[in-house]
């Protein structure tokens, strides 16, 4: 009887163990996403990169042209140059990634929701960044 409490007791510390495990690794993958994608989508807005890359990593991080097509394009499109508008940004000359932190882990349908930060050609910035959304300047 003491030895099925023994492996009993085991089993359920292994569980916790890979559970946490697994759980770490998720937070992992996602701020390495946000990242990620934030990195290419500002090497695309470098001079010589590709605005409709640029627009992609924008509006949902996936190189594809969104459901919708050109219509949605079009929408994506006068979305990012706004997006750029509110921090005057014409093109990309420098960047820093400095931390990316997860806010808000993925839970069944939804995305997990990584805030990524720091400098863009001198000046500090701070992203919301969920995968299939657009992204969006936090304060």
């Amino acid at each position: 009887m003491k030895r099925g409490l023994v492996w009993g007791g085991i089993a359920i510390g292994v569980l916790v163990v890979v559970g946490v495990g697994l759980s770490r690794m998720g937070t992992s993958a996602e701020t390495n996403n946000a990242k990620e994608r934030v990195r290419r989508l500002f090497d695309t807005m470098k001079p010589g990169g590709d605005p409709q890359t640029a627009i992609f990593l924008y509006w949902t991080g996936k190189l594809v042209l969104p459901p919708g097509g050109q219509e949605e394009f079009n929408r994506a499109a006068d979305a990012f140059e706004a997006w750029k508008a509110q921090r005057d940004i014409k093109q990309v000359s420098s960047y820093e990634i400095k931390d990316a932190v997860l806010v808000e882990e993925a839970k069944g349908f939804r995305q997990a929701v990584v805030t990524v930060s720091g400098t863009l050609d001198g000046r500090p910035f701070k992203l919301r960044v969920v995968q299939l959304d657009p992204l969006e300047w936090l304060p």
